[in-house]
């Protein structure tokens, strides 16, 4: 049953198959060779058969028994785990997002024997966002580089927090492209509208279909909107009637000032009080974390649930058993990658090590008789990452000439 399982999950990562497909799939790998399980025993039924074999309880088992060794053997920092309230449930140190902040939630935490950390919306402390950036200090962690911080407390709900205001340069730098973007387009839209209003106002024109002062003061309204840019552009309409004109233009400073004070900036909260700043940060980026595997989850082509492809509570539970050990093995892949100096995402590490081949060469057979011919395996032609991940996740180990 355990193999079942483990081979399940191993395709789950990197071939996602059907039942009836699984021992096809099965018989192109190395597995075989490493696991001992003949491929006719992988067909559909027999498949079937094995998760009805697995009852709730051992399913309980197998998570709570995997989870420990994880921790003990990846020797797995457990003060801060992560939360999403519509898709896991976790404790100890609770990181959620905005959409989680209400008086009734952050006094039930206060009240709990479990620290939390999470973000406050900006626009919601104005007082944080004017402290001058001078007063903000540069992160010591390598994890935080570009990220300048500032350290205070706040009341917030009825409760005293330890608040850090920080100032992403990558963050800043995104938002700014995407101002600009977002001018460029109103102030085309805006030369469009003027030249329409002119040739509305040209002689021998259809006053019916003209402009009004209320449609162009609506007109000037959208083309103003957005979260940044109605603080940035300002488009005026003057005159009356048949002699109505509109200007655009971008308000002197205002983009320094929304620089100075505004972009680029998180606002975190904890009562981890005794944390350091960059503990304090690098806890709440480790959301993503979570973000990232509930994508993955989603993915088309490694770890996906779907298609689920059984019909019973209890097969659906097991498949649900297997697509958490498929991610599983994935994240934890990729965390070993990224301790040897690797950085990749799921998707593009198991791409790569899916290049990674092995072909087994035939030759004649010893003296040229017409005996047996001999077989070599060796590895494809492998270019400088599959390279640098074969040798740091010592793959080696699974070659046999």
């Amino acid at each position: 049953m355990i193999k079942y399982l483990v081979l399940a999950a191993v395709n789950r990562c990197v071939a996602i198959t059907s039942k009836a497909r699984f021992g096809a799939w099965y018989s192109g790998t190395v597995l075989g060779r490493l696991c001992h399980v003949p491929a006719k025993a992988l067909d559909g039924p027999r498949f079937w058969d094995a998760m009805d074999k697995v009852p709730q309880g051992a399913i309980e088992s197998v998570e709570a028994e995997l989870s420990r060794r994880i921790v003990a053997d990846f020797d797995l920092d457990l003060r801060t785990l992560c939360f999403d309230c519509t898709n896991f449930d976790t404790y100890i140190t609770l990181v959620f997002d905005k959409g989680n902040n209400s008086r009734r939630n952050l006094v039930a935490l206060s009240e709990s024997p479990y620290h939390v950390i999470g973000s406050l919306v900006p626009s919601q402390h104005k007082d944080l966002l004017s402290v001058p950036l001078q007063r903000f200090g540069a992160s010591e962690d390598a994890r935080l580089a570009g990220v300048t911080t500032h350290r205070t407390t706040k009341v917030v709900h009825g409760t005293e927090w330890t608040v850090v205001v920080t100032r992403i340069q990558s963050l800043l730098e995104g938002q700014l492209r995407g101002i600009a973007q977002h001018i460029a387009k109103r102030k085309k839209r805006f030369l469009e509208l003027r030249e329409r209003l002119r040739a509305s106002q040209r002689p021998g024109a259809n006053k019916g279909g003209g402009y009004t002062r209320a449609s162009l003061l609506a007109h000037a309204e959208k083309l103003c909107k957005g979260q940044y840019v109605k603080h940035i552009l300002d488009v005026e309409v003057r005159g009356e009637g048949e002699k109505l004109s509109i200007f655009f233009r971008q308000k002197r400073g205002a983009l320094e000032r929304l620089v100075q004070g505004v972009l680029g900036k998180r606002i975190v909260f904890t009562d981890n009080h005794e944390w350091s700043t960059d503990e304090i940060v690098l806890g709440y980026r480790s959301q993503h974390h979570v973000e990232a595997a509930l994508r993955q989850m989603k993915d088309r082509f490694h770890v996906s649930f779907e298609p689920v492809r059984h019909w019973t509570d209890q097969q659906i539970r097991v498949h649900a058993l297997v697509c958490v050990l498929a991610l599983t093995l994935a994240s934890v892949l990729r965390r070993e990658v990224a301790r040897a100096g690797t950085e990749l995402t799921v998707d593009a590490l198991l791409d790569e090590l899916q290049g990674i081949e092995e072909v087994v060469n035939l030759y004649p057979a010893a003296g040229g008789g017409a005996g047996r011919p001999r077989a070599r395996r060796v590895l494809t032609r492998m270019s400088p990452l599959q390279t640098q991940l074969f040798e740091s996740l010592d793959l080696g180990r699974f070659h046999r000439p």
